[in-house]
């Protein structure tokens, strides 16, 4: 598993290179329009749900993914409500 400051430096990085790299080349020359879009959808805010019966592990699945508690895990039905998680920058986090 990779940090995500090294899955950032990576992504960018590729964002960088990879158009020049198709560029180069009159059969990926075409490519470069699609890769253009792909990095725009790569960059816009998206929705996960992670939906399933009570009491399976899904807040627990939630919070192994972020690594942190932000969703309530209990033995009884603690998130029996639809909840939201929305990233933010660290300094923006549990607000």
């Amino acid at each position: 598993m990779i940090e995500i400051d090294t899955f950032h430096r990576l992504l960018d990085r590729y964002t960088q290179e990879l158009p020049l790299i198709f560029g180069r080349h009159f059969l990926t020359q075409g490519l470069l329009d699609r890769l253009r879009q792909g990095l725009i959808l790569a960059e816009s805010p998206f929705t996960v749900a992670v939906v399933g019966q009570m009491r399976v592990g899904k807040s627990s699945l939630l919070n192994s993914l972020v690594g942190a508690e932000l969703a309530v895990t209990g033995v009884n039905e603690t998130t029996a409500t639809i909840n939201w998680f929305k990233y933010a920058p660290e300094e923006n986090c549990n607000k």
